[in-house]
């Protein structure tokens, strides 16, 4: 196994170049003429980018484990400032915390069935505690995550336009370079990646996709119930593959 270690802050599609060059250096040190590259998480952003620039002539094999390619919920929703509370979400999860912390949990599974019944977990988000966070967000994003590309690539297409307003709004010439970098990988690469793999297994190249499920979304976030492994949801994670939400049941 050789390990292509990289800096998780920067841009994919520059990251993408080093990976083509630490592939070349791969392929000369074996005497191979292909690799198989697997990739995980935000490792997905950069196979996706490297698959789209460089193509597939070197790679025999794609796997891409728990990919954030596609965007994940958390990302999306905290960079468009779309954080919601599930009160049904909340109870659950305080239900499936873990019970090693006994007492802890009590307490979570009755304040959250508190707020269920009493609405005011809903009330009490919109009339406060959104309208604040939506006034410290940006600035808050902009000294932190929402400056590296990295993250932009994990803002799904449905909240792509509406977290560039929501950030930089008014700061747009200021942020010029950044805006460029992460429209590069959002239309270049993340909205049309699965035209892209598919034309590259048509071709020949083999793929293989791994979506763990069964774990709920924190009740931060528009729908919350989501079937994911608790931080990307199986829609994203497969490609469009369809799942029902967390708790139910396919027909």
């Amino acid at each position: 196994d050789y390990l292509f270690n990289y800096d998780w802050r920067l841009d994919p599609i520059a990251l993408a170049g080093d990976l083509s060059d630490f592939i070349d250096s791969v392929l000369a040190a074996t005497g191979k003429e292909k690799v198989h590259l697997v990739s995980r998480c935000l490792g997905t952003s950069i196979a996706a980018s490297y698959l789209t620039f460089y193509g597939a002539d070197k790679i025999e094999t794609c796997v891409m484990y728990a990919g954030s390619a596609m965007g994940i919920l958390p990302i999306s929703t905290f960079f468009s400032g779309s954080l919601d509370i599930d009160p049904d979400a909340l109870e659950r999860f305080a239900a499936n915390a873990d019970e090693e912390e006994s007492d802890y949990v009590e307490l979570m599974k009755t304040f959250a069935s508190i707020l269920k019944a009493s609405k005011l977990a809903k009330n009490v988000f919109e009339s406060n505690f959104k309208t604040a966070v939506n006034q410290i967000l940006p600035d808050l994003l902009l000294e932190t995550y929402a400056t590296m590309p990295s993250h932009w690539s994990m803002v799904s297409h449905d909240y792509y336009e509406k977290a560039k307003s929501f950030i930089f709004s008014g700061r747009e010439d200021e942020y010029a370079g950044l805006i460029s970098k992460i429209d590069n990988y959002h239309y270049g690469v993340q909205q049309i990646l699965p035209e892209t793999l598919k034309r590259l297994h048509d071709e020949g190249l083999k793929i293989a996709v791994f979506a763990k499920y069964n774990f709920e979304l924190a009740p931060l976030y528009e729908n919350s119930n989501f079937q994911s492994d608790d931080t990307i949801e199986v829609s994203n994670m497969s490609f469009g593959g369809y799942a029902p939400v967390y708790g139910e049941f396919l027909s």
